[in-house]
């Protein structure tokens, strides 16, 4: 049996362990919500409520509608709205809206083993919990765009503006130390340890 993956583009995905969930794509198919796809083989799935494709709460256009993060947890997927100043927390099998988290500028979004998300906000990381926003790291952030939990409840937050790297913090929000060279590698040259 020939595989041939999924053609859709994403800047951002999630997994549960049996599907995936994709979004910010524009790829061979454009589109501007959540896509489900089957993770042993890539096709595409409807969602239990019938829709091929989560959208957005109510009250946005094109442009503020835009994913900016997207996480699943605990059947629970979360999807960023950059724009509008909030997430959308959706039911994972059924593609059901259950409700909206208010957070300033939200972007990448990462599960931890606590239950909670933590969320790249503007130009510093919150933790979300019950619906709460509380900060959780603001130092060595330097327009941050990606982050990752591991199962230790460390983060790793990936830095776009001039540091060009990743600042690592314990689970309290507590700085550690950072990977790879302040302001990133050198476009030309030979390798050099430190990079």
């Amino acid at each position: 049996k020939k595989i041939w993956g999924s053609k859709a583009g994403a800047t951002f995905l999630a997994a549960d362990g049996q599907r995936y969930y994709a979004a910010g794509g524009h790829g061979f198919q454009e589109f501007h919500g959540v896509k489900v796809f089957d993770l042993q083989d890539g096709r595409p799935l409807n969602f239990g409520n019938g829709i091929p494709e989560l959208t957005a709460p109510a009250g946005g256009d094109a442009a503020s509608n835009e994913v900016t993060g997207l996480a699943c947890q605990a059947g629970t997927i979360y999807v960023a709205h950059g724009k509008r100043n909030l997430i959308a927390r959706h039911d994972a099998r059924q593609g059901t809206l259950q409700g909206t988290i208010d957070v300033p500028s939200p972007g990448a979004i990462a599960a931890r083993p606590d239950g909670s998300l933590a969320v790249v906000s503007g130009n510093t990381v919150v933790a979300v919990q019950g619906g709460k926003v509380a900060p959780l790291a603001a130092d060595h952030l330097d327009n941050p765009r990606g982050i990752a939990v591991a199962s230790d409840g460390t983060i790793h937050v990936a830095n776009a503006g001039a540091l060009q790297n990743v600042s690592v913090f314990g689970p309290d929000g507590k700085y550690l130390r950072s990977v790879g060279r302040t302001g990133g590698m050198a476009a030309w040259g030979s390798w050099q340890p430190t990079q």
